[in-house]
């Protein structure tokens, strides 16, 4: 199916891009990836971001271990742990 990309640096400056990407995705596919194997930095507006799309049709594949760890230290991952696909 298909897989939107977090980049390695997912701050503010690419939060709208990436709102606008998972809006576009989530309106023409019933299922898809977020693919966070790149990630080595996550602003907590793209945690939101990223904890919307999980709530609709997404899932987080492969997130990296930085990425792992933002979403634990914001005590996310009760939330969220249904849709990881670790591998």
């Amino acid at each position: 199916g298909p897989v939107v990309v977090l980049p390695s640096l997912s701050d503010l400056n690419v939060t709208d891009e990436l709102v606008a990407a998972l809006t576009k995705i989530e309106a023409e596919t019933d299922s898809y990836a977020i693919d966070g194997s790149a990630v080595a930095r996550i602003s907590t507006p793209c945690i939101q971001v990223l904890l919307s799309a999980l709530h609709g049709n997404g899932r987080l594949s492969r997130p990296s271990d930085a990425l792992m760890e933002a979403i634990i230290d914001l005590g996310l991952l009760p939330h969220v742990a249904a849709k990881v696909d670790a591998a």
